[in-house]
């Protein structure tokens, strides 16, 4: 876990957990603890794409054919959160220069959570191609969160 310190607006806390493949079937489990009491969001990194164009519609169609299945649980094995749903409905945001988007999930509680004092937890990530699929890499699950302008 990184800590970017008090003067970061966003994203104060940001841990990486690795390179994913949307174009192969995965199954990835992580065991993370010792979290800031911040929310927290998880989500991925997608880099080297193709900048935005104007209007910015569709500009990842290519690269969201998979779907998604992430769970935490507490090391006690309650869940905090659960979500199965293609790439395609998570919110993508881009950044600039606009070669590198920030995939989240919005709807509901999505993948938020704010973790417990000393709580361990088990994050498991399981990610199967759909017909099309091409591989979005490199992209990384990321947890983040935390900062000034975040309540």
């Amino acid at each position: 876990m990184v800590d970017h310190g008090r003067s970061a607006a966003s994203e104060r806390f940001s841990l990486h957990l690795g390179e994913v493949d949307f174009a192969k079937e995965q199954m990835l489990r992580y065991k993370i603890g010792k979290l800031p009491p911040v929310e927290l969001v998880a989500g991925f990194d997608i880099r080297d794409l193709p900048p935005v164009p104007a209007g910015g519609d569709n500009v990842h169609n290519d690269f969201n054919r998979a779907s998604i299945h992430i769970l935490l649980k507490t090391a006690e094995g309650e869940t905090v959160f659960e979500e199965t749903s293609p790439l395609s409905a998570w919110t993508w945001g881009y950044g600039m220069p606009g070669t590198e988007r920030r995939a989240w999930m919005r709807e509901r509680s999505g993948c938020r959570f704010t973790p417990q004092p000393e709580q361990q937890y088990v994050l498991t990530l399981k990610i199967t191609p759909l017909a099309g699929s091409k591989a979005a890499k490199p992209a990384a699950l990321r947890i983040s969160g935390g900062g000034w302008k975040v309540e």
